[in-house]
């Protein structure tokens, strides 16, 4: 159907010093029921540059992610 709604719930799978792991799954929403349509993950690096000229290098995720992260994991 062209325009159906999409519900996507994401989970973190794994968290690493230097990214993290997500785990999709796909529904589309027929009323109140959800039929799942697809499931996927994506691995995430943070990476940083020295300039617009250099290759990226793998670099710790931002203490505002990983506390962010960290206190929904504990909830």
């Amino acid at each position: 159907m062209p325009f159906e709604t999409i519900e996507v719930d994401m989970y973190l799978k794994d968290l690493y010093d230097n990214g993290m792991k997500l785990f999709f799954e796909y529904y589309s929403m027929e009323g109140r029921e959800r039929r799942k349509l697809a499931y996927g993950h994506n691995i995430l690096l943070w990476a940083k540059r020295a300039d617009e000229n250099s290759i990226p290098i793998a670099d710790l995720l931002p203490g505002v992610i990983t506390d962010s992260v960290s206190l929904r994991m504990s909830s």
